[in-house]
C-alpha cells in the first residue's frame, strides 16, 4: 500500500501563504481534500502526510483540523519556531492531535546558519523528545547547515525534503552532489524522493532525473529514502500519477525495495501507528 510522504492543501482565503502569488497560475487556487482524492483515485493509497505551506501557527492548526476530519491524512508536518515561548507544551499537544514532524521552511531564512544559534538549541532538542521529526526544506547552498544540525543533534531524525532541491533544469551537479554525499553519512538523516520533477524542465522524463535519483539512492540507501508526491506543486510539470510511475520505473532500475520506498520507510520515519 502506498504512503505519500509529502503533499499540501491550501485555501487562498486564509491569506498567510507569502510565496503563493498570481505569478504561479497553476497553483494560485484552492487545493482541497477532494482534489487530492481525485488525483489519487486510481492508486492504492494507504494515507498521506500533509505538510505545512505557510509559516504560521494558524495554518498548522488548520492542517490538524483537516487531519481530524479526513482519514487519508495520517500525519501532519507543522510549522515550527524553535525560539517561540511555549514550544514544549505546543509540540506535545500537537503530537497528540496527529502532528508527526515540524518544518521551519529554512529555504526562506536569510541566514539558515542562525538555526544553530544558542537560542534555538532547547527548541530543537524538544522535537525528538516529543517524538517528532524535523523536515529540512533547503536549497543546495544550505545543505551544509543540515549536516551541521545532524552532527549537533544526533538523536534528531532529520528528513531532507525534495532531495535538497537540485537544479535539474540547469543540469547543475556540484556542489549539490558533494553535499548530499556528506549528508548520507549521518544515520539520523533520511531523504524524500519528492519535488525532483518540479526542479526539472518542462516535459522532463526519467532520463532527466536518473542521475539525481541514482545519487540519492547511493548516498542514503533503500532504507532511508521516502517517496512523496509534492502535490499539487508537481502539477506544474506532470500529474501525480505520472510522477509516481516515473519514480517506480527508476526505483526498479536501481533495484530498490518497492514496499519500503513507497510505504514502509515513511511509516518508520514518521513513527506512524497506522498504514
Amino acid at each position: 500500500m502506498l504512503i505519500d510522504a509529502h503533499m499540501h492543501l491550501w485555501s487562498l482565503a486564509r491569506g498567510d501563504y507569502g510565496w503563493l502569488t498570481p505569478d504561479l497560475p497553476v497553483l494560485y487556487r484552492d487545493f482541497d481534500v477532494g482534489a487530492y482524492r481525485a488525483s489519487t483515485r486510481t492508486l492504492p493509497l494507504a494515507g498521506a502526510i500533509l505538510v505545512q505551506a505557510a509559516a504560521s501557527d494558524a495554518e498548522t492548526e488548520w492542517l490538524l483540523d483537516l487531519a481530524a476530519r479526513h482519514d487519508e491524512i495520517i500525519g501532519v508536518i507543522g510549522w515550527f519556531d524553535p525560539a517561540s515561548p511555549g514550544t514544549t507544551s505546543r509540540l506535545v499537544d500537537r503530537k497528540a492531535r496527529g502532528m508527526v514532524g515540524v518544518r521551519p521552511m529554512l529555504q526562506d531564512w536569510p541566514d539558515a546558519w542562525s538555526l544553530l544559534a544558542p537560542q534555538y538549541a532547547d527548541g530543537l532538542a524538544m522535537i525528538d523528545d516529543a517524538g517528532l521529526t524535523f523536515d529540512a526544506l533547503v536549497r543546495p547552498h544550505q545543505l551544509s547547515v543540515v549536516a551541521a544540525l545532524a552532527d549537533r543533534h544526533p538523536k534528531l531524525t532529520i528528513i531532507l525534503d525534495h532531495g535538497g532541491k537540485p537544479s535539474i533544469a540547469e543540469g547543475n551537479w556540484t556542489p549539490w552532489a558533494e553535499a548530499i554525499e556528506i549528508l548520507g553519512e549521518f544515520p539520523n538523516v533520511r531523504c524524500k524522493l519528492s519535488g525532483l520533477v518540479t526542479e526539472a524542465r518542462d516535459g522532463a522524463d526519467a532520463d532527466d532525473l536518473r542521475r539525481y535519483v541514482t545519487h540519492l539512492a547511493r548516498c542514503f540507501g533503500g532504507d532511508r529514502l521516502l517517496w512523496g508526491s509534492d502535490w499539487p506543486l508537481v502539477t506544474m510539470r506532470c500529474s501525480l500519477a505520472e510522477w509516481l510511475a516515473t519514480a517506480r520505473f527508476l526505483a526498479a532500475e536501481l533495484e530498490l525495495d518497492d514496499q519500503r520506498l513507497f510505504g514502509a520507510n515513511a511509516r518508520d520515519a514518521y513513527r506512524l501507528e497506522t498504514a
